[in-house]
């Protein structure tokens, strides 16, 4: 088959020297223009016919070389494995193409009118054998059906859950849309408006109420410590308070239990603790090494 495709090649640059040859033969040599064009269009013929013969040279001693014994035993085992060739990491998208093309000869595909769709698939194989298998299509529709077991387990999630983090333990977990992708917010937000689900850890709030995880909104943590809304996101930018942000757009929430409230409206003494300033000395850190130290829950601010 590739030595043929090689003799169709050069039977072809044969060809365009030689129709070059005779339009030069046939042209008038007082016409100086037409016969220096017609004339480069030959050595033009002749140096592509050249090179033609020199790739095919090269190839008759590799690719269309006869194989070595050795080399016809190393096929021989990789041809009883055709699948762990395909499933190689490997192998690429194209080669696996290659090799179907090469390991099937004709296929045939009959379609069923009977309900549910299907498809009766008849595979001729390069070695002669046939094969049939019969396809049964999914119903329409069944991209869009979630499981009533993820429905019900999100359901449950929804009440002490924002949409982005019920996506992150479904993705944990293993568990995959029903079309096999992993989940995202907007995924999670989609099953939930389909199956009217409410969610009682919203992310933009509201009111000025706590969420089902017991997050604050920021406005309601600062009226709680009396500061301010933009001291309140510097704590939690440093980590004296900890929360939750679904992007850098979304809005703020802020877990503040009774410990945060002693600890950061003065009514705990202090006074046996470090300062940021001794830290940094003692540590030789900078300050905002001080602070990722804080974030990292080495030290509490």
């Amino acid at each position: 088959m590739l030595d043929h495709q090689w003799q169709l090649k050069l039977e072809r640059a044969r060809y365009a020297a030689r129709l070059a040859e005779r339009q030069d033969d046939a042209c008038d040599p007082d016409n100086r223009l037409v016969a220096s064009a017609l004339e480069k269009r030959w050595n033009d013929a002749l140096a592509a016919l050249q090179e033609v013969e020199g790739a095919y040279a090269a190839a008759t001693t590799t690719d269309l070389a006869p194989l070595t014994e050795t080399e016809q035993q190393a096929l021989g085992q990789l041809a009883g494995d055709l699948d762990a060739i395909r499933a190689a990491p490997t192998t690429s998208m194209a080669d696996r193409k290659r090799l179907l093309r090469l390991a099937i000869q004709e296929l045939t595909l009959t379609v069923q009118s009977t309900k549910p769709r299907s498809a009766q698939v008849t595979i001729l194989w390069s070695g002669g054998l046939t094969t049939t298998q019969t396809v049964t299509c999914r119903p329409t529709g069944w991209h869009c059906t979630t499981p009533s077991a993820v429905v019900d387990r999100l359901r449950g999630l929804a009440q002490c859950l924002p949409d982005h983090e019920i996506a992150q333990r479904f993705n944990a977990e293993g568990v995959r849309t029903q079309t096999g992708k992993q989940w995202t917010y907007e995924r999670v937000a989609s099953i939930r408006k389909q199956h009217q689900i409410p969610t009682n850890c919203p992310i933009d709030p509201g009111v000025k109420a706590p969420r089902g995880d017991g997050l604050l909104p920021v406005s309601l943590a600062a009226e709680r410590l009396g500061v301010s809304t933009s001291l309140v996101h510097s704590w939690i930018q440093h980590g004296v308070l900890t929360g939750d942000q679904r992007t850098t757009l979304s809005k703020r929430w802020v877990r503040l239990n009774e410990a945060d409230m002693i600890r950061l409206a003065g009514r705990h003494d202090w006074s046996r603790y470090s300062t940021i300033n001794q830290v940094m000395r003692r540590h030789r850190w900078s300050r905002e090494q001080v602070w990722q130290a804080v974030r990292d829950g080495v030290y509490v601010a």
